[in-house]
């Protein structure tokens, strides 16, 4: 036989109702969830950027930078022959990476859409363009989406 050590006045409180808990708002909640990546930002990407736009605006020689607003940086950058010959390398550059990048993903899509009836390629095609890709790639669709090739009848070619 087991005795007590405790009185048995303290076991009712046991069986007492809990204390109502105060609940978060829904608001709050949203606050503490977004204000970790939010200081982040602001800390490492919008408090740089805006500095750097206010620097852009100052003078500056070979021994340090001088606060004054001047547009000199903005008129050097825009019309040197150097920064122009850049910029229409980087443009044409972008423009014929832009054209083969649409001739090829539109025949590939093409070719994928109508010549392509097995769902067993599809799915490996599916899954190696996913692999590559990762989970934001462009070959991912919403659970509930389906394409009309998909669903249609597989002949077994």
């Amino acid at each position: 036989m087991t005795l007590l050590t405790r009185p048995a006045a303290a076991l009712p409180r046991l069986l007492s109702p809990a204390r109502p808990r105060r609940r978060l708002t829904p608001w709050l909640v949203s606050w503490l969830q977004v204000s970790p990546l939010a200081f982040i930002l602001i800390v490492l990407f919008a408090l740089p950027t805006f500095l750097f736009a206010v620097v852009s605006f100052f003078d500056y020689d070979r021994t340090g930078i001088y606060p004054a607003f001047i547009l000199d940086n903005y008129r050097d950058l825009l019309t040197t022959p150097a920064t122009i010959r850049v910029y229409v390398s980087s443009l044409t550059f972008a423009v014929i990476v832009w054209a083969i990048t649409l001739f090829l993903g539109f025949n590939i899509a093409h070719f994928l859409i109508f010549h392509v009836r097995s769902a067993a390629v599809r799915t490996v095609f599916f899954c190696s363009a996913r692999s590559r890709s990762g989970p934001r790639g462009s070959s991912a669709r919403s659970p509930g989406s389906r394409s009309s090739a998909a669903t249609a009848p597989s002949t077994g070619s």
